[in-house]
């Protein structure tokens, strides 16, 4: 199974919300995020070197959301398809919070193993 089928019903499950996805190049991602500063916290994180090769390709603002996430939420944003991780990143504060919340009340066993 894949995680884009369950942002969706995260979404359904939690409130109703428009679209998932958004432009990312029309979204406010906040203050401009340090690339060294993502390197660094790459080198701490201990990625193998494929999860360091999808974290590179992924669009900065994803990037930057990631490292934004708590390690719990790191751990289940790698499970998503590159979409989703795409369009969570889009999403307003508010939004990606409550994808969050329907995402977490899920059962584990719900949930795609990590690649």
């Amino acid at each position: 199974m894949k995680f884009k089928s369950i942002i969706p019903a995260a979404f359904v499950a939690t409130m109703a919300i428009p679209a998932l996805a958004q432009d990312i190049g029309a979204q406010n991602m906040g203050e401009p995020h340090d690339p060294a500063a993502n390197e660094n916290a790459m080198m701490d994180d201990g990625l193998t070197p494929e999860k360091q090769a999808q974290y590179d390709a992924w669009p900065v603002e994803v990037r930057n959301y990631y490292q934004s996430l708590s390690p719990d939420r790191q751990k289940l944003f790698w499970r998503m398809s590159d979409g989703d991780k795409v369009s969570l990143a889009a999403m307003t504060p508010e939004d990606q919070e409550a994808v969050w919340r329907g995402i977490e009340k899920l059962p584990q066993t719900t949930l795609p193993m990590d690649q």
